[in-house]
Formats: structure tokens, sequence, C-alpha cells
């Protein structure tokens, strides 16, 4: 069962490829999440893959942004009227630090708190709680 669900998230994340390499058809941040959020679901032990596809994703996603900062790109940084959504934020990283934690292995704990490093470098005010096996952040 979770492998027929990972390659229907394979197929997601390759029309997501599609749309944004081939076709130079950027997607709003309510796709990104929704793709991030299923590989994230996915994540157990014995199926790790899951959240290191979502790290990915969101690592693609911090490279875009920090390449468009330095090349000014402001158009890159509009959004649609009334869209307050802003990728990456604390709730896309909290996703992909509990996909790791879901991992039960050293290596998921390993790539959590370096995830969690950076998230604080890039000056993100975050308190991570776990609560129930489910992971909220605080933004201040």
């Amino acid at each position: 069962h979770a492998e027929a669900n990972n390659q229907i998230i394979l197929r997601a994340q390759s029309l997501l490829d599609h749309m944004e390499y081939s076709m130079n058809v950027k997607p709003d941040p309510y796709t990104y999440s929704i793709l991030l959020n299923a590989w994230c679901k996915q994540s157990r032990p014995g199926n790790e893959g899951p959240a290191d596809e979502a790290e990915m994703l969101l690592r693609r996603r911090i490279e875009d942004i920090d390449i468009e900062k330095v090349y000014g790109d402001a158009e890159a940084h509009d959004l649609p009227e009334g869209n307050v959504e802003i990728w990456p934020n604390a709730k896309h990283y909290a996703s992909v630090l509990k996909a790791h934690a879901q991992r039960r292995s050293a290596a998921g704990a390993k790539k959590a708190v370096a995830l969690l490093s950076e998230m604080e470098q890039r000056h993100f005010d975050a308190t991570i709680i776990a609560d129930d096996n489910a992971l909220r952040t605080k933004s201040g």
C-alpha cells in the first residue's frame, strides 16, 4: 500500500517538475504545500524515502527563494491577491522535521537536528512542540 502511494506521489512530483522546468509555469505555494504534505505523510520506519523527498522539495524551494533574493527578482515574490501563504514557512519545516522523526532511526534524527539548526539560522523564531506524535509551531 505504501509503495502504491509513493508511486502516485512520484507522479505528482513529476507533474510539478514538468510544470516548473519544461513549461516554465511557477506552481503556487499551495501546490508545493500539498506535495510536501503528501511526502511527509508517507514517512515511517521501513519507508524512509518519503522524508528525504520532502526535504529535497523543501530545499529546492529554499534555493529558489535564495536565488530570487540575490538577483532581486521582485516578480517572483508576488503572490495572487489575498494569498498570504509564504513558502516555505515554519509549518513546512515542522512537517519535514516530523517526517524525519517518524523514521525512528539515527539517520532520521540527524537529519531532523540538521534541519532544525538550519531553520534557526534562517531566523525562524519557532518552538517545536511534540504533542500526541504531532508537531506544531509557534511563530513569534
